[in-house]
Order: structure tokens, then sequence, then C-alpha cells
């Protein structure tokens, strides 16, 4: 079983993504977590604040159960484990509002509660500390977990929550990753694991609406954006690099569009989920002359 890689570095955590789109909770959690429930002690052991057994936040065991994969998310230890930071529980109500603010703001959005920490506990120290996200209602992203190192808690702890979530928030244009290999886009693990539909949707787009012009200029072909074909519309931008080009986005899977092939439409609806039709989107910018 492959081992969840270790984050010891502020900037691996902001790489890795984890809690950056909003109304993700993950980093706040994340900082609330490292500041008010442990501590370290004279042997620099990473100690909890609250027995987890007592229910507190609402901690409750984590059965690192077989998911649908066929792998367990953590590695088997003979230790318990502990989950916290499900908003949608009465216990989480005293977590601090900074936590709470963006889930009661949107409580029916898909990825404004869905992240999590999952720590093991070894009598009053915590043996390892995870910080994972759900795929679905059920599984979580076995892609999206990463162990935090005792190092980088003591970092967090040294930051203020400002001071914290500039460092490790969302990327700026200037720090946007563009991809340029196969590689590179494996490894960015957009559209995985399954059932996401990203990847389907993103080879739809590459050979059913783009073509290359004698000058390997992009071109748009087949689709049109600004009719709505296959339910494309216009994208506020409010997250994206500023410009003054259109963005446009197509993710939507529920709504009643066409796609020119039958097949690709088939296998991108089968990679949706009812829950999160909108896990991946596709959003670019056009010059209206295309």
């Amino acid at each position: 079983m492959k081992k969840p890689k270790t984050l010891n570095e502020l900037k691996q955590l902001e790489e890795s993504g984890f809690g950056q789109r909003y109304p993700r909770h993950g980093l706040k959690l994340l900082y609330w977590f490292a500041n008010d429930c442990v501590y370290f002690d004279v042997y620099n052991n990473l100690c909890w604040q609250y027995d987890p057994e007592d229910g507190y936040f609402d901690f409750h065991l984590y059965k690192n159960r077989i998911e649908r994969n066929g792998e367990k998310l953590l590695p088997d230890v003979d230790l318990k484990y502990y989950e916290v930071g499900n908003l949608s529980k009465s216990g989480a109500d005293d977590l601090p509002d900074y936590v709470l603010e963006d889930y009661d703001q949107n409580p029916d959005h898909c990825e404004s509660n869905m992240e999590r920490i999952i720590f093991s506990v070894d009598d009053e120290c915590i043996d390892r500390l995870y910080v994972t996200e759900h795929i679905d209602q059920a599984d979580f992203n076995k892609e999206a977990t990463y162990c935090i190192s005792r190092g980088l808690i003591k970092i967090i702890r040294q930051l203020t929550l400002e001071e914290f979530l500039e460092q490790t928030g969302p990327s700026s244009e200037a720090t946007m990753q563009t991809l340029h290999e196969i590689d590179q886009l494996k490894q960015s693990g957009f559209g995985r694991p399954q059932p996401r539909h990203g990847l389907t949707l993103l080879y739809w787009f590459a050979t059913g609406c783009l073509t290359l012009d004698q000058n390997s200029a992009l071109k748009l072909y087949c689709c049109y954006p600004w009719n709505g074909d296959f339910g494309f519309h216009l994208f506020e931008n409010r997250d994206l690099a500023r410009g003054n080009l259109a963005f446009t986005i197509k993710s939507d899977l529920t709504t009643d569009t066409e796609f020119a092939d039958g097949a690709a439409e088939d296998k991108i609806r089968q990679a949706s989920t009812k829950t999160w039709p909108e896990i991946a989107v596709l959003v670019f910018r056009y010059y209206p002359s295309l």
C-alpha cells in the first residue's frame, strides 16, 4: 500500500492544493487544530489538548475501512484513528467562527464541508496526523491525502491565521502552474480518482472543440460557447487571473446538452456522480474573433 506523502513545509502544503478553493475549510481547520488542539511536551512529543474519546468538536473514531477502490485510506497500525472536521455535526458548533463561517454561508455547496483531519493516538500523544478530502459522501480521495509532519505543525503555530492563509492560499496569476506535458497533468491529480469526469471532459474538449490553424494557433470549431452549445456559459471571474478576455465554463452534466461524439458523452456522463456533478470544470479565455 502506498503511504500518503508527508508535507514538511508551507510551500508543500500550498502546492498540494489542500483546502484552497472557496468555500473549503481545510486550511482553517488545520490552523485551528495546530494551535488549539495540540501542544509539544518537554520530550518534543505532539500531544492532544482534548481527549478525543470525550467527543469534543465531534472527534470520533475513524475505522480506516476498505474503500470502494479496494484499498484502505491510511496505513494499518495498532492504534486508534480519530477524525474531525465534519461541520454538519452538532459538536462542530464549538469550532471557532473562522472555521465555520464559509460553511455557514454556503451549507449546501458541495465543497464547503469536504475536508477532514484524521490522526492516530498513542496514549496522550498523536502518532501520525493526516489531512484529506471526501471524494463523495462516503469515501475519501487517496490522491489528496497527506501526512502533516511535526515540523510543519511547529511552523503553523508560529503564524497568525492571516499569515498562514496568505502563504498557503490559492495561487496568484504569477504562480499559477501551466501544464505542458502528460506527466505534469498526471502529477497534478486533476480528474482522479474515479468517478471524477475531468480527464474525459478535457479529452472531449481537446479533440472535439479545438483545432490548430496554419499558424499553430488554437481555434474553436464545432462548438460556439457564445451560443450556449453543450452547456457553455459565461464564468464570473472571481478566482482566476484578471484580464480583458471572457472566461467560459463547461462542466454541468445535469443540463440537457448533446455532445458531438455519443461515445464521449457516455464516458463523461458515466464518470460524473449524482452528488457532485461539477467537481471538475473547464474554464478558458477566448478571443471573440475565434
